[in-house]
């Protein structure tokens, strides 16, 4: 099977290993839904999918990806997803489409068969639908005809165990919002960090000024270049969004003054 082939060519390179039986949120980055893995599953995440399937079974996997294709249009889902499989499998025969739903997540259910260069595969595709946050997850299934009613149970598990990820909590305490995943992205203390929020010459002040129209501002990302240590000028980006839309970024030197106290500059990234 070519996809697990390239699933262990890359396994060194995946960004990151993630914890098994206990609640994983898909994407990352913004979670649509959370879920839970079977015991022995293993599970990596690389360029926003997610991999998982049994240690001891190379012969079955699964797929986790976030469709463009948005649940008010059912075409461009379902034909998003079919483009997707036949990327990777030939002579692709689908079953009967199937609808179900899990807590409050309407699950399009597409068994089928089909064939890859190393011969014939078993698919079972579930188009995860959070209408709350207007978002598809799709979830692929691939195993030999003989791997994949060794490992039913499991996955039927896997299913059972999808809900709606629950959003961040925002903290807005002055001109922009944030998370608290945000706020650890920045190595600023607490005291700093608030001061930089909310500060007459910080991030809010200076976004008021370049965008003087826009009524909701939230940091949706900081990305440090030079940790900041109290001793040495550290740098960041801090990303902040605009009523949900368009964003700026912009780059605050954090310059320690040798009393204990940090001056800063901030600057708009070109």
């Amino acid at each position: 099977m070519k996809r697990l082939i390239a699933l262990s060519l890359v396994a060194g390179l995946l960004s990151s290993s993630l914890a098994i039986a206990e609640e994983l949120l898909f994407p990352e980055e913004s979670p649509v839904i959370s879920l839970k893995l079977s015991k022995g599953w293993e599970a990596k995440s690389k360029s926003g999918f997610l991999y998982s399937g049994p240690a001891d079974d190379e012969d079955y996997f699964v797929e986790f990806s976030e469709l463009e294709a948005t649940p008010d249009d059912g075409e461009a889902v379902m034909k998003e997803a079919k483009d997707s499989i036949a990327d990777s499998y030939r002579k692709v025969v689908y079953g009967e489409t199937q609808k179900a739903n899990f807590d409050d997540l309407g699950v399009v259910i597409l068994d089928a068969t089909g064939e890859d260069d190393d011969g014939k595969v078993s698919m079972n595709t579930l188009l995860v639908v959070n209408e709350a946050q207007n978002k598809v997850v799709m979830l692929l299934r691939v195993a030999t005809p003989e791997s994949a009613p060794k490992h039913a149970d499991e996955n039927r598990a896997l299913v059972n165990s999808f809900r709606t990820a629950k959003a961040e909590e925002e903290v807005t305490t002055g001109l922009v919002a944030y998370t608290a995943k945000v706020r650890k992205q920045s190595f600023a203390s607490d005291v700093l960090f608030n001061d930089l929020i909310n500060g007459e010459t910080g991030i809010g002040a200076a976004d008021k000024f370049f965008f003087p129209d826009a009524e909701v501002r939230k940091v949706t990302e900081i990305k440090v270049e030079v940790p900041y240590n109290n001793k040495e000028t550290g740098v960041e980006h801090w990303t902040v969004q605009h009523d949900g839309k368009g964003s700026s970024t912009y780059i605050l030197k954090l310059n320690p003054d040798g009393h204990g106290g940090t001056t800063w500059s901030i600057a708009q990234k070109p």
